[in-house]
């Protein structure tokens, strides 16, 4: 992980849970903005309304035009007035990071359910947006992103969730498992060492900064390893290119690789 650090004039903050227990972090503590990676909690949240009976995963949500958000591969496709049903919009959420789907789940079950789950956890760092459109006129209009956390707590919340300790019944468990493998699975990723891959990325690029986030977990054999990783990059007052955003993906990337060899290995032996 140690790639990370190589990259000049970028903020970097991670925090990494091993199988077996050990953490390894930098500026695991510091507030960083994340960008999407808040969608797993509001997918957690969602699945817990279902599990209670508050919700029904075949609920229909309207796409109205005011509803609409950029950066929305599957519900842009989709006239005004059209249909999907909440699990649709969960998928999509998850899947392709879709921003309206995102605001018509969170207008269903609440920005105040969400900071609730927030606050049942212990996350203090953790600060979601009331809505995907509020996170991009704030990035836009005002230089900052309205989704900001620790790493710790944001690597804690995949702790939690992948241990079952946030639903009550093993169903509503394995399909929250299922929407956060949907992203590496639309993406064809693959990972060595017999490793499944569960996660939610974000990434947010403007004139005035770049921000990539990723967090999770890998298993194998009923192992785990969890981690939760954010990279920020603003021009430099001395000028100059900077690292650009396929740079940071790398780097990212490396770091995520160095993780899967050490958890193969944990797991082997």
């Amino acid at each position: 992980m140690a790639v990370l650090l190589q990259i000049s004039n970028v903020s970097v903050a991670w925090s990494v849970r091993l199988a077996d227990g050990r953490e390894l972090e930098h500026r695991a503590d510091a507030p960083m903005e994340a960008g999407s990676t808040f969608k797993a909690v509001v997918a957690a949240e969602c699945c817990r309304r279902v599990e209670r009976g508050d919700l029904a995963w075949s609920d229909l949500l309207v796409i109205r035009p005011e509803d609409r958000v950029p950066a929305s591969a599957v519900t842009e496709a989709l006239p005004d007035g059209a249909t999907i049903t909440m699990d649709e919009a969960v998928r999509a959420m998850m899947t392709v990071s879709d921003n309206t789907a995102t605001d018509l789940v969170m207008g269903k079950i609440g920005h105040d359910a969400v900071v609730r789950l927030i606050d049942e956890l212990g996350l203090r760092e953790m600060r979601i947006p009331e809505s995907v459109k509020e996170l991009y006129a704030q990035a836009v209009d005002e230089d900052i992103a309205a989704f900001t956390t620790s790493m710790r707590d944001l690597r804690t919340f995949h702790d939690v969730a992948f241990r079952e300790e946030l639903f009550a019944q093993p169903g509503t468990h394995h399909r929250f498992l299922a929407f956060l493998r949907g992203e590496d699975e639309t993406q064809g990723a693959s990972w060595p060492n017999g490793v499944t891959c569960y996660r939610k990325s974000g990434s947010l690029q403007t004139d005035a900064m770049i921000i990539l986030a990723i967090a999770g977990a890998f298993a194998r054999d009923g192992a785990v390893a969890t981690w939760a990783f954010a990279i920020k990059q603003r021009p430099s007052p001395l000028g100059g290119q900077g690292a650009t955003f396929d740079k940071i993906s790398r780097g990212l990337g490396a770091a995520l690789s160095s993780i899967t060899d050490t958890f193969g290995r944990e797991v082997a032996s």
